[in-house]
């Protein structure tokens, strides 16, 4: 299940940097556990902001504590690159795989 797992956040990562006005953002995720905060699973900033997505191939839901442990992650990307911050779930492929968005995406959060 793992692997599944993997190449679905692998597919969602293509697609996200695919875009040359969005450049991609790592953070270590070492440095978010030490500090409490959620894992970043792709996630990109451009002139308008930074995008942050949780990626889940076998369900739609995230836990309270993680929904909040990443809320908090967008709390520090908003205050180091001082730009606005979204969060998003996707959670599977969209029925068409021609659609212009192939993912089931839905919003979780939102900084200014």
């Amino acid at each position: 299940m793992q692997n599944q797992g993997i190449f679905f956040e692998q597919k969602i990562s293509c697609f996200y940097h695919k875009s040359p006005s969005h450049i991609p953002l790592l953070v270590s995720p070492l440095f978010l556990r030490e500090r409490g905060l959620g894992q970043i699973d792709v996630g990109s900033i451009s002139k308008k902001g930074i995008l942050v997505a949780e990626c889940k191939s076998n369900t739609e839901r995230i836990s309270y504590r993680q929904e909040l442990r990443l809320k908090n992650t967008l709390k520090l990307l908003v205050s180091v690159f001082e730009l606005p911050a979204q969060l998003f779930l996707i959670s599977g492929f969209a029925k068409s795989e021609n659609s212009a968005y192939p993912f089931k995406v839905k919003k979780i959060g939102e900084l200014a």
